[in-house]
């Protein structure tokens, strides 16, 4: 099998399975942008770069390890079988002026399947061992999933050397996820991240809504990503070929954001303080923010905090500690009991806010500090 495929400036090596191993910069070949199995130990071969997952209608699976392949020019084709019997997938990875991926889900049944969720997996180095391991050999991931409009960013942390970008091309990711964060590996390692054509069947409102993709009997849903160095992160951008423009991301309450595309120049106002979703030509999304006066948000969530995220159930001192709070029932959480990596709708009405648990402050600010601080009215006991 092949086992290294050439682009532009760089080459992808692959492991023996034909999964991508690793990408290499001609001009900085030390430079590291994928996880190693080798040390990291909590990365096997079912995360490796291009391993996934279908959830459908008619069944679920995974695939890490091909049950077929053939070499072409430059290149190779894999195949999997995610789900036997009905989901055939066909990987096509092919080098050039890019490294070009296309992924072909096929229904292989005799009635409509209807999918409802996909994943890649993308495994950046998105690691921090040691300040110097991590300048060193470890990059920053940077994710937009957008529909059409979706693109994966891997800048090294020292800010130096060239950076790897990855663009959706044909087909649309409509989210991402994060999977192998547990309570050993904690927040120095972000996770594998894995992208989605679309969640549905496991956060149907994450990132604004998740689609369902409905493949014919015979026919196949596709997936085309286009992979390549760049100088940085301004060109790499610039290649994603933005469909809008913003004269700003941020606003206040009252003020416009003013976006232009292929339709001509809109005004966006928020009426409430928070993340405002965009669709553009019903192919692609992205988000504005309308917020409140600094005042009013931190004594707004003060507030919050005095009533929703004190253990006034323990003894003193204990009970002027702050702890996390799940915001869909109120119940605060014990260490013991953190929902760790837990996303879930918060609200129905809100599809864009997912983030179910509202983390902790320090536990070092008292009722006191807090209330004099913004000099709020609240009531003392407790």
């Amino acid at each position: 099998m092949t086992r290294s495929i050439l682009f532009s400036d760089g080459v992808a090596n692959l492991h023996d399975d034909g999964t991508v191993e690793s990408f290499t910069q001609i001009k900085a070949p030390g430079r590291t942008y994928l996880l190693d199995e080798n040390r990291e130990k909590w990365h096997t071969s079912e995360y490796r770069w291009g391993s996934g997952f279908a959830i459908t209608d008619q069944g679920a699976g995974r695939w890490c390890h091909p049950v077929a392949s053939r070499t072409i020019p430059n290149g190779l084709v894999l195949s999997y079988k995610p789900i036997e019997g009905i989901l055939d997938l066909e990987v096509t990875r092919e080098g050039g002026d890019v490294f070009t991926e296309v992924y072909r889900w096929k229904n292989i049944t005799a009635k409509e399947l209807v999918v409802t969720s996909l994943a890649i997996s993308a495994p950046i180095r998105d690691i921090y061992p040691s300040a110097k391991q991590a300048l060193e050999g470890a990059c920053h991931a940077h994710v937009w999933t957008g529909g059409k409009w979706s693109w994966l960013l891997a800048q090294p942390m020292s800010g130096e050397g060239p950076v790897l970008g990855t663009v959706t091309r044909e087909g649309a990711l409509w989210g991402y996820s994060i999977e192998s964060r547990n309570s050993t590996l904690f927040s120095n390692m972000r996770g594998h991240i894995m992208l989605h054509p679309t969640d549905h069947a496991r956060n149907p409102y994450a990132f604004g809504g998740q689609p369902q993709i409905s493949i014919a009997p015979g026919e196949s849903y596709e997936l085309k990503l286009e992979s390549r160095f760049y100088s940085d992160t301004a060109a790499f951008l610039a290649d994603t070929n933005p469909p809008v423009e913003f004269d700003r991301l941020t606003a206040p309450l009252g003020e416009q954001i003013v976006m232009r595309n292929d339709t001509g120049v809109t005004g966006l106002r928020g009426t409430r303080h928070g993340v405002n979703l965009v669709d553009i030509n019903e192919e692609s999304r992205t988000a504005v923010l309308f917020y409140d006066t600094p005042r009013n948000l931190v004594e707004s969530r003060v507030k919050y905090i005095l009533d929703k995220q004190r253990p006034t159930e323990r003894p003193e001192p204990d009970c002027y500690a702050f702890v996390p709070c799940d915001t869909k029932t109120g119940l605060t959480q014990t260490c013991a009991g953190w929902l760790i990596g837990r996303m879930v709708p918060k609200d129905s009405q809100c599809p864009h806010c997912c983030n179910r648990l509202d983390f902790g402050v320090g536990g070092t600010q008292t009722k006191s500090t807090l209330r004099c601080l913004v000099g709020l009215s609240l009531p003392a006991n407790g």
